[in-house]
């Protein structure tokens, strides 16, 4: 109290309400520096991930792989966040063509395949058609079988899950049958199954 009355009296109130409010204001502009500063810090990271999810963008391309036709280039790219997926899609009839959309974090990412044809799924770049990191060189395989398409895992790492609407199974060598919607999740990345589209 003693030292609030000699500011009291040297300065007086209005000089003590003054020295407050600068203090307030010292407060607020570090604190609105300090949010600018973890914001910055937030577009960079985001931007980090981004870049190397094109760099897995890139690992899909046809550039130094000629002579491998079957390989999948993306057709469409969207770069919304949280991708949604899509259930409940009605089942139907067996095409020779498949579309699986690819989701991760920051993309989605549609390739169209032949299914007939067989589809490798895997990080090895050279003997997969759609190359996933963080998996077996080649993690799984879908393929038809009389009039159906099914998914097998080749790695025998039980990394492959399939989901059903709110079912999920690990996919075995012997492998399962495909319906339109089902979602094959490898690691933090989903492609969502499309037999007709």
């Amino acid at each position: 109290m003693a030292i609030v009355s000699f500011l009291t009296s040297i300065y007086g109130i209005g000089g003590i309400l003054a020295g407050i409010v600068l203090v307030v204001i010292t407060i607020l502009i570090k604190n609105a520096k300090k949010n600018k500063y973890k914001k910055e810090i937030r577009t960079y990271a985001e931007d980090k991930v981004r870049e190397e999810r094109l760099d897995h963008v890139i690992l899909n391309s046809h550039e130094g792989n000629v002579g491998k036709e079957d390989e999948s280039v993306p057709y469409d790219v969207d770069y919304g966040l949280g991708a949604q997926n899509v259930n409940g899609a009605e089942y139907g009839s067996v095409s020779d063509m498949i579309q699986l959309i690819e989701h991760s974090e920051l993309s989605s990412r549609k390739h169209v395949l032949n299914a007939r044809k067989g589809i490798m799924i895997g990080s090895q770049r050279e003997s997969n058609n759609i190359v996933v990191p963080g998996t077996a060189a080649q993690q799984c395989q879908i393929f038809c079988y009389q009039n159906g398409v099914f998914l097998r895992e080749v790695a025998g790492n039980n990394l492959t899950i399939l989901q059903r609407r709110k079912k999920r199974v690990y996919v075995q060598k012997s492998g399962v049958q495909l319906k339109n919607g089902d979602l094959i999740i490898l690691n933090d990345i989903y492609f969502e199954v499309m037999l007709n589209f």
